[in-house]
């Protein structure tokens, strides 16, 4: 039940992999020809990859306007706050989903496992850890700031938007993307972050 209550590569002791594509295309036009069309139905497809994924489905709860009632968030539960919606109460997430794509501003927030997808503005004004089974999807309309630190050990994290960390990184192991823009103190640990953006550090 859920109740109310431009690429810069960074390297400390993460390392970070940057993918490069070839776009060379044959000079006769047939082939420039085929390859456009490949081009575009690649990059439809990964529109509609990435749309399909950040939608918000199945939500348990929906917040439509402002809210400062208190969550906790279960397996099996979604917490959806919608592109009006404001929470502002305390939100425990322990084993379910939270998708935002309005403003997430919990005055406490406590993470124990679960799956948070952001399509707008959230704000975490405490450190998270997150382990084997847990992910973060950060698509290309949200903005995250994490007043804090975030350690990853087993987790995936796939940014798209702007992840910014007034703290540092501690990945320890997982799978982390990076195709925008993320801004952090420092990054740790023997993790290895796929990077096609841009990473700002302040050492």
């Amino acid at each position: 039940m859920l109740k109310n209550v431009n690429n810069y590569f960074v390297v400390f002791k993460t390392k970070i992999v940057n993918c490069v594509i070839n776009t060379q295309v044959p000079s006769s036009k047939y082939s420039n020809k085929l390859t456009m069309k490949k081009i575009f139905f690649l990059s439809l497809f990964a529109f509609f990859a990435i749309n399909a994924k950040s939608q918000c489905t199945t939500c348990t709860i929906n917040i439509t306007g402002i809210d400062t009632v208190s969550y906790t968030v279960l397996t099996g539960q979604t917490l959806c706050i919608d592109t009006t919606g404001l929470i502002t109460g305390t939100v425990i997430l322990n084993g379910g989903t939270i998708c935002n794509k309005g403003v997430f501003k919990p005055s406490s927030f406590t993470y124990t496992s679960g799956s948070i997808n952001n399509q707008g503005n959230m704000t975490i004004n405490s450190d998270i850890t997150m382990t084997t089974g847990s992910s973060l999807d950060n698509s290309i309309t949200g903005i995250i700031a994490l007043m804090g630190n975030i350690t990853l050990s087993g987790t995936t994290i796939n940014n798209i938007g702007i992840l910014n960390i007034s703290q540092n990184i501690q990945f320890n192991s997982g799978t982390f993307i990076n195709d925008n823009i993320i801004n952090v103190n420092l990054i740790n640990g023997s993790g290895t972050i796929n990077n096609t953006g841009t990473i700002n550090t302040n050492n």
